[in-house]
């Protein structure tokens, strides 16, 4: 999970690295949308709005996903965490 607390926009640009696809999603308070499920090797770009999640979901229940990202824009106060599939059950 990354943002959620930005006042501004932020871009996310950067590939699929691993062998299982990854979907990513904006999280707002109105809910998520999928911008795109990247297969491995798929390059990935969004402009995520103020105070929105993007959120990075592995597709595999086997492999490990990963993503390189840059991020730029408005950075400033942008935070990021990490959840299990635990985690996500819990909340």
């Amino acid at each position: 999970m990354l943002g959620g607390r930005q006042t501004g926009s932020f871009r996310v640009r950067g590939d699929n690295l691993g062998p299982s696809a990854v979907e990513v999603l904006a999280k707002s308070s109105s809910g998520e949308h999928l911008i795109t499920t990247a297969v491995s090797g798929q390059p990935i770009e969004h402009r995520f709005g103020p105070g929105e999640v993007a959120l990075f979901r592995n597709t595999s229940q086997r492999e490990t996903i990963s993503v390189r990202i840059d991020i730029t824009s408005e950075v400033e106060g942008l935070g990021m965490r990490y959840m299990s599939t635990q985690n996500q059950a819990e909340h």
